[in-house]
């Protein structure tokens, strides 16, 4: 009897440990997203890391669900002319916007995910803005892909 008790105390601290770890794999570095939001209006400037795109859009839309917007990507597209580079702006309108994350298991044993948290811009042609981290072991994380956009994004909800 005194085994099974034993057995269930560890089992049960056992997941409380695993729940919190569990936790700090999921949980993103914080954006403070006053400096993108304004209203009704947001406005990502040129050079706005990844991450903080999808934790302004995380924090106005708690759901995975499309939203319906009013926005565009204005930014600068580079192309090959005659052996030279040649730079014009392009504008990308969207009116419909959601998030997503989607972990893999990058090891056997579950203590690495590969996590993608994605935007999505509807529009035509449609964009996605992808921000990746890496989990290793407890509260090991590395970002992967964090780049900055090129262009400013604005959109009205």
């Amino acid at each position: 009897m005194c085994k099974i008790g034993f057995f269930a105390v560890v089992l049960v601290a056992g997941l409380l440990i695993s729940c919190e770890n569990a936790t700090a794999f999921r949980s993103l570095p914080e954006t403070d997203t006053s400096l993108f939001v304004d209203g009704d209006t947001v406005t990502f400037q040129r050079g706005t890391v990844a991450r903080d795109i999808y934790n302004t859009v995380a924090y106005l839309f708690d759901d995975n669900e499309w939203h319906y917007v009013t926005g565009a990507w204005n930014r600068i597209r580079t192309a090959t002319v005659d052996g030279l580079p040649q730079q014009t702006w392009e504008s990308v309108p969207f009116t419909r916007i959601r998030h997503d994350t989607t972990a893999v298991k990058t090891n056997p044993n579950n203590t690495g995910y590969l996590y993608t948290h994605t935007v999505f811009l509807y529009g035509t042609p449609s964009r996605e803005i992808i921000f990746r981290r890496q989990t290793f072991n407890v509260n090991q994380v590395t970002e992967r892909t964090n780049q900055p956009i090129e262009g400013d994004i604005t959109f009205t909800f």
